[in-house]
């Protein structure tokens, strides 16, 4: 209800009642292939799960894969899920073209809801970024 009064508030407009395409019955799967496959050794069931949540979530429009990067670390902040869905999530955003400060933005604005949480989550985003840059440092010509 508060979004749609800041919505009519700032004259934007409200949902259009249209939805995302849905690819509930298609085949495959848009995770990466080592995350597909840790998780089908785990179990096959969840694998098959996930393939069909982000099949689903594959072809949104109406909000960016970087936008719904965030939201997805915002979730895994507020539930402490700070292994490898945070990891995944914070993967996509960067892979997205995120910076690292913005991705810390997203995980700071989280404190209101706990800030405990937060503190914890910025130590696992530190260890995140500093792989990433060294993995992005040794995939740059410049950095032999």
């Amino acid at each position: 209800m508060r979004l749609a009064e800041i919505e009519r508030e700032h004259g934007l407009p409200g949902p259009t009642g249209q939805g995302h395409e849905v690819n509930a019955d298609g085949t495959g799967s848009p995770l990466p292939a080592a995350m597909r496959a840790q998780v089908q050794a785990l179990d096959p069931g969840l694998a098959d799960y996930m393939d069909l949540q982000s099949r689903m979530r594959a072809d949104m429009s109406r909000i960016s894969v970087r936008e719904r990067a965030f939201a997805t670390m915002a979730v895994d902040v507020l539930y402490q899920t700070l292994q490898e869905s945070f990891r995944a999530h914070v993967g996509r955003a960067l892979g997205a073209g995120a910076t690292p400060d913005e991705v810390r933005a997203a995980v700071r604005v989280t404190a209101p809801f706990g800030m405990t949480r937060t503190w914890r989550a910025l130590n696992v985003l530190d260890a995140l970024l500093a792989e990433w840059e060294q993995q992005e440092g040794k995939r740059t010509p410049d950095a032999a």
